[in-house]
């Protein structure tokens, strides 16, 4: 049984054969949707429809990413042309098929001996492949490009991707071929890269099918570890990729984990308990319970960094499908940090010289290749090693991120503590399964092609591990403030649960519409930072550990956008000054920055176009700048503009 959706893009079809039930809405762009589940014999195809209105000139692309957000089957059947009476689905969508198809024939079927045949475009896409790769690139404009470029994208994560090879047949009406309007959104400016990037919208796609399951499932294993999950789970709900899953496999173990994990109350957080039988099957329990198409492996004493899930979706490119970066040692006690970094590639030379391989807490990789390999039940420390080793056996490329990603927290209770001599001799006996057979001379010959082929990853946070991490530290957060960036006058609210001041910040431009926002505070509980990144903030921190510090890196941000503001209006002479409320857009065309502080100060700042001084001093009185009225010439330095309205830059 095969589950499949119908796009039909009837937008510039001109009189349409539609079934007698249907009629067309008189305004906008159409998708059509109906869903059927159907066998792959022939057999009619009664829909249930649903209308999708799009504003005539949207590019196909956004229409057909608009229109696959409604889509909850397991495949679509995308073609353009009039209303197909009956849709066959081949057999040759396989379980690795993605995207079949390309030119189709629509065929007149008045009578059995008599057909006439017309081309449409015509092809059908596996769903969770468009969700994996997230959909179309957004740099290109042109319909038949993108499609082409998704498919690539397929075929480097290993699925056929073939627009030639026919996988449907839709019977219909025949119909002129349509005019496609590859002039109107042409990508003259887009020049295909060497690189090719297999997600399309990182850190977030907007247009995610209804239903999908997440992108990432992380997997954490854990036995009587809760004096630590809590932070560990926190560090992932605070990611700025926000599409992921939380599976905790507790392998048996008697502490209050399960208590900790209800009292999150995240949806995206699963917990499971299973009779004690490893790591290994554990992380094997949770291969089998993850939903996303990727895993990130991770320890339930460990601290992920904020971008470390972006990082490992970003570095995924080419035949590169799993990722890994360098990690930070720290201390539990003293804090005391040294980063350990690994080549920049991970393949059979490096493992010939080295039995240091990816490290597993920083690993993204995807979830069928745990499922097919499977940990070694066998083994009770190294097995993440061991997987890593036979991934590189089997040709599986891994790309190395070029940052520190994870925190390891260093602490007696840990594995490669109590357990380190089993942990050493499973890294040695994988590393002499990996070379078994090679002689002395070939391993020689391997040492000298990774020393000259394979350097170590180059990790500019590692010249100073104290500035750069030292702030993720356990116990050094809340001497941290924070940026909120977002939509923040539609979801005040979520701010305003705070128990503390905030200062607040936007941008609108010459009509009014707010453009950018920002929101600064003294650093809440992690519980707090995660429910703001679920909601759909961006959240950094800033160096401040006071309120007056804090107010002075959102004074210097207003500096900053007012020195953009006036490079980009580009006008021969620019008023700027403070106004005591909020000015009238639509009166004088300005662009304005608001900002409040913390004791409830509210204050615009201006910038209006003007032509002459008569007409700066007009629009001066209008909007009763208290400050004297400033001109501005578009030959004045910015650094003096700065100056006369007393703004700081660094």
């Amino acid at each position: 049984m095969t589950s499949m959706s119908l796009l039909l893009d009837i937008s510039q079809v001109r009189d349409a054969s539609l079934p007698e039930n249907l009629s067309l809405p008189s305004i906008g762009d159409i998708f059509l949707i109906a869903r059927t589940d159907q066998k792959t014999e022939s057999e009619g195809f009664v829909p249930e429809v649903s209308w999708i209105l799009v504003d005539p000139t949207t590019p196909r692309t956004d229409r057909f990413s608009l229109a696959m957000q409604y889509v909850t089957s397991e495949w679509v059947a995308v073609c353009e042309g009039p209303w197909p009476t009956s849709l066959t689905v081949g057999n040759s969508l396989g379980p690795r098929s993605a995207l079949l198809g390309g030119s189709f024939q629509t065929t007149d079927n008045v009578s059995a001996s008599e057909h006439e045949e017309k081309t449409a475009t015509a092809f059908a896409l596996r769903v969770e492949a468009y969700c994996v790769v997230q959909g179309f690139n957004p740099a290109i404009k042109n319909f038949d490009r993108a499609l082409a470029e998704f498919a690539l994208r397929c075929q480097l994560l290993g699925w056929e991707a073939n627009l030639g090879r026919t996988a449907c047949t839709l019977i219909g009406p025949a119909a002129e071929p349509i005019e496609h309007e590859e002039n109107r959104h042409d990508d003259s400016d887009h020049k295909p890269s060497e690189r090719v990037d297999l997600i399309a919208h990182l850190p977030h796609w907007n247009q995610k099918p209804l239903g999908a399951p997440p992108l990432v499932s992380v997997v954490i294993a854990t036995r009587n570890r809760s004096a630590y999950l809590k932070e560990a789970i926190n560090s992932v709900r605070l990611q700025t990729f926000q599409d992921f899953e939380i599976l905790i496999v507790a392998d048996g173990g008697s502490d209050d984990s399960q208590q900790i994990v209800e009292s999150i109350g995240d949806p995206r957080v699963r917990y499971f308990w299973r009779e004690h039988g490893g790591i290994a099957a554990a992380r094997n329990f949770g291969a089998d319970q993850a939903r996303g198409y990727f895993t990130a492996v991770h320890d339930s004493d460990d601290l992920m960094l904020p971008n470390r899930l972006e990082l490992g979706l970003k570095a995924l490119h080419d035949n590169a499908i799993a990722s890994y970066g360098a990690w930070v040692n720290f201390d539990n006690v003293t804090g005391d940090m040294i980063m350990h970094v690994t080549k920049e590639d991970f393949n059979l030379d490096v493992l010939s010289v080295t039995s240091q391989a990816t490290g597993h807490p920083t690993w993204l990789i995807p979830t069928w290749i745990i499922r097919e390999l499977r940990y070694d039940t066998r083994l009770t420390s190294a097995v993440d090693h061991n997987l890593a080793t036979r991934t590189a056996l089997l040709g599986i490329r891994w790309k190395h991120v070029g940052k520190a990603v994870v925190l390891r927290r260093i602490h007696p209770e840990q594995v490669s503590a109590v357990d380190v001599k089993n942990q050493k001799l499973g890294a040695l006996l994988t590393r002499q399964f990996a070379i078994t057979g090679t002689t002395t001379e070939a391993e020689c010959t391997a040492v000298h092609r990774v020393k000259e082929r394979h350097p170590w990853a180059q990790v500019a946070e590692r010249a100073n591990l104290e500035k750069n991490f030292t702030q993720y530290l356990p116990g050094q957060e809340q001497s941290q403030a924070i940026m909120v960036t977002g939509p923040l006058a539609s979801k005040l609210g979520i701010l305003t649960t705070y128990d503390q001041e905030i200062i607040l910040g936007s941008e609108a431009d010459y009509r009014g519409k707010v453009v950018r926002e920002r929101a600064w505070l003294m650093r809440p509980s992690d519980d707090a930072l995660a429910d703001l990144a679920f909601n759909g903030y961006s959240v950094e921190p800033v160096q401040a550990s006071t309120a007056d510090d804090l107010e002075h890196v959102a004074r210097q941000w207003v500096s900053l956008q007012l020195r953009d503001l006036q490079r980009t209006m580009g006008m021969a002479t620019v008023l700027v000054g403070d106004v005591p409320t909020r000015p009238n857009f639509t009166d004088v065309g300005c662009a304005s920055l608001y900002l409040r502080t913390f004791d409830g100060t509210e204050a615009w700042t201006a910038l209006v176009p003007v032509g002459s001084a008569r007409e700066a001093t007009a629009t001066a009185e209008r909007l009763a700048i208290a400050s004297p009225n400033i001109l501005v010439s578009k030959d004045v330095p910015v650094t003096e503009l700065m100056a006369m309205i007393g703004a700081e830059i660094e």
